[in-house]
């Protein structure tokens, strides 16, 4: 039972470390977000509204509405921008870089239709200070406790969120329950990609023909 409770507790922790991470995030993007609707606004977020050194260390934070709808979206070459991390299969990459961190829709909830999705280095924008780790203590050996067979638990916490560089982040907006705005791929870019392709396969193919008779001669020669 103490087991289930410290795992319980450590839960919640977590959920309200976000949820101060997340009202901080809010406070210091106040009147600057950005809509986005399509693949083109996601570059341009990266491209020209984050400093070039913050964008190379950015992470997507989103609930798991908005990451539906990213998961849906694609590029011109009719590509989806959400690329598997070859690393930490479970992972997901935002144009095969940015790590996306999904948390729960009640964590980020929708607010007047619009859906929130940050992009950024959350380690510049702001800090934690842990002012005293999270303890958890049990007592059942207390006059109360011991008569009626019950456990005492306490638990501390003590923590402040505070902005440093209010420029690391960018606030995006996506309007609740709609579907991305996926550009048409041109004919010829699909007709050059599936070329490329099925080249691939016949090099591969003659590769493995060509290593195949090597090791048949190899063999005869033996």
């Amino acid at each position: 039972l103490k087991g289930y409770l410290v795992r319980w507790l450590t839960k919640k922790t977590r959920a309200t470390r976000n949820f101060l991470i997340i009202k901080k995030l809010n406070e210091i993007t106040k009147d600057k977000e950005v809509e986005v609707a399509e693949f083109d606004d996601l570059k341009d977020i990266f491209n020209v509204k984050l400093d070039p050194a913050i964008a190379a260390t950015s992470i997507v934070l989103t609930n798991q509405e908005v990451f539906n709808y990213l998961d849906k979206m694609k590029n011109s070459d009719g590509k989806y921008v959400i690329q598997p991390d070859p690393v930490q299969k479970s992972k997901r990459l935002l144009f095969g870089i940015h790590p996306i961190e999904v948390v729960p829709s009640r964590t980020m909830p929708v607010v007047d239709g619009k859906a929130p999705i940050y992009f950024g280095d959350l380690n510049e924008a702001v800090t934690i200070f842990d002012r005293e780790t999270m303890s958890i203590e049990f007592n059942e050996l207390g006059d109360s406790f011991w008569k009626f067979d019950t456990t005492g638990i306490k638990v501390r916490e003590r923590l402040d969120i505070q902005a440093v560089d209010d420029e690391a982040v960018i606030k995006g907006l996506i309007d609740a329950g709609s579907e991305p705005k996926n550009p048409v791929p041109d004919p010829q870019t699909v007709k050059v990609n599936a070329q490329t392709i099925a080249e691939a396969a016949v090099n591969a193919s003659d590769i493995a023909k060509s290593e195949t008779k090597k090791k048949d001669t190899k063999k005869k020669s033996e």
